[in-house]
């Protein structure tokens, strides 16, 4: 980041923050129950819009990211958390490629309906259950060489 005065001009890959917005929109979304139809009757804004703000095509501006943070109920800081001063994404101190960003998205949509299973089973010992298996396939993947075959995933 350059100051000039008080103003910041970012001097990194704003593209790379436009995918890393829209997937964080996507995961509130899906976190909140909301298919795209449903956000674009509520924003006003065309689904075209919208997929192309979730997949990172799309720029990304203050008043859009305001907009969003009244509809998803979240504070507009949210929408950067895991941003650095400079920036730069912060994953366990590794920067991710807007491939990588939109990935997560994926995996976001996937947590959330991890979460929402696990929050859906009442007993407790059934939770112990798909937690004892989450934490066998943890390991195994973490100590083997082999991999899981595709089908699994």
């Amino acid at each position: 980041m350059k100051k000039t005065g008080a103003v910041a001009d970012f001097e990194g890959d704003g593209e790379v923050l436009d995918v890393y917005v829209g997937a964080r929109v996507r995961m509130r979304r899906i976190h909140l129950g909301l298919q795209l139809d449903d956000m674009a009757m509520m924003s006003g804004l065309p689904i075209e819009a919208l997929k192309a703000l979730e997949d990172g095509s799309a720029k990304v501006t203050a008043s859009l990211v305001l907009q969003l943070s009244q509809l998803l109920e979240v504070p507009v800081s949210w929408f950067f958390e895991g941003v650095g001063p400079a920036g730069e994404l912060e994953f366990g101190g590794q920067a991710r490629s807007p491939a990588s960003v939109s990935y997560l998205s994926r995996e976001a949509e996937d947590l959330e309906k991890l979460r929402f299973c696990y929050q859906s089973i009442g007993n407790s010992g059934l939770k112990s259950i798909l937690m004892a298996v989450a934490q066998m396939l943890a390991d195994y993947h973490v100590t083997s060489s082999n991999t899981l075959p595709r089908d699994a995933n």
